[in-house]
């Protein structure tokens, strides 16, 4: 399932929080404090990060979450094309 990630930096218990929300509109909760940083100074800089829900982890308590950085293909960038077999 994807997540979606929402700042909340005038969270009054950490300014970095950042929650964690399914598409329905249901709360998972936040993601961890001491991981937060980096995650909250990407989004207060623009950047559109979302999160995976890894359902494999779910019966064995917090469920596991892998946030992704979605960023927009640069044409200018140096690539690697794979020839076509």
């Amino acid at each position: 399932d994807i997540l979606y990630l929402i700042r909340e930096p005038n969270n009054e218990y950490d300014k970095n929080a950042i929650l964690v929300v399914m598409e329905d509109g249901y709360v998972l909760g936040y993601v961890p404090k001491i991981d937060n940083p980096a995650f909250a100074a990407m989004m207060d800089a623009g950047a559109r990060l979302y999160a995976i829900l890894d359902s494999q982890y779910i019966s064995k308590g917090k469920p596991q979450i892998n946030i992704m950085y979605n960023r927009p293909f640069d044409k200018d960038e140096n690539i690697i094309l794979f020839p076509n077999e």
